[in-house]
Order: structure tokens, then sequence, then C-alpha cells
């Protein structure tokens, strides 16, 4: 497996890479999915020897809250903090869940890339006890259920 990053710099490449390698039903919304600054769209790949690579699932992460905080009933008091995330979408393809690849693509957002910073997102069906899993809980001051992975810094 790997994880390749996308962000507003590269977005041409992005573009390229989905038109090549998602043919997934399942990811079709990885098509559409535009870039503004501060969105970063972390693809978990599966190596393939003649397509070079599968998307078996993605995570989109914002970095910049301030749209996020209006459009999804989130507290105002994360408007402006630097030092909190969001992941707004995370989805691994049917065929490949309860295999530790949504561990492994969460694990490495929160250790490696966000290592230091406070995390939030508001889960939906089954999304619920897979974060609970990695210490999310609930915000208690979102209009929309919120949860959180605090740090202490």
């Amino acid at each position: 497996m790997e994880i390749k990053e996308f962000n507003y710099n590269i977005r041409l490449q992005y573009s390229d890479f989905i038109r090549k390698y998602n043919k997934s039903r399942c990811l079709s919304s990885l098509n559409i999915q535009t870039f503004s600054k501060g969105k970063k769209i972390f693809l978990i790949l599966e190596k393939r020897f003649f397509r070079k690579y599968k998307i078996i699932g993605y995570s989109i992460v914002y970095e910049d809250l301030h749209t996020i905080c209006f459009s999804n009933d989130i507290s105002k008091k994360y408007d402006g903090d630097l030092n909190t995330i969001f992941i707004s979408d995370f989805m691994i393809h049917y065929l490949y869940r309860n295999q530790g690849i949504g561990k492994y693509l969460a694990r490495y957002i929160i250790y490696k890339i966000y290592e230091g910073k406070n995390i939030i997102l508001q889960p939906d069906g089954d999304g619920y006890l897979f974060w609970k899993n990695l210490g999310f809980v609930s915000d208690n001051i979102s209009k929309h259920i919120t949860w959180i992975l605090q740090r202490n810094n």
C-alpha cells in the first residue's frame, strides 16, 4: 500500500491521477473534488502490475476551518484555530473494509502528518465506533455532532 497526498499547489497532477486511476463507482466523488487553499486529499493505493495503482480509499482534510465552521455547524471556536484540522471525508472502498486499511490511513494522518494538531470530524454510520477506537470524543460545543482528538500541547 502507498499513500499519496495532493494539495492546492499540485491540483493539476491530482486531476490527471484521478482520471487515470479512479475507475471505482464507490469512490466516484473523487472525480469532482476541487481544491481550495488549506485543503488536502490523501489517497490510499494498492500497487498493481499493469495499471500501476488502484485507489482503495481516501480522506479529505481541511487545514483552514473558516468555511467549514459555518457550512458544517461546527463551533465558531475553531474558526481561525491554526492548531486544529477537520477531516471532512474518509472512505475506504467497501471491498477493502475490515482489513486494517482505514486504520492505517487514519493513523498516517493523525500521527504522521498532523501529529501535534487537534483533529475534529463529524462521524456517521459505522464511523462512530471506528473513530471512538482511535480516541475521538464529542467536543460538546458544536451544533452538529462533532468529535475531537485533542492533543495536550
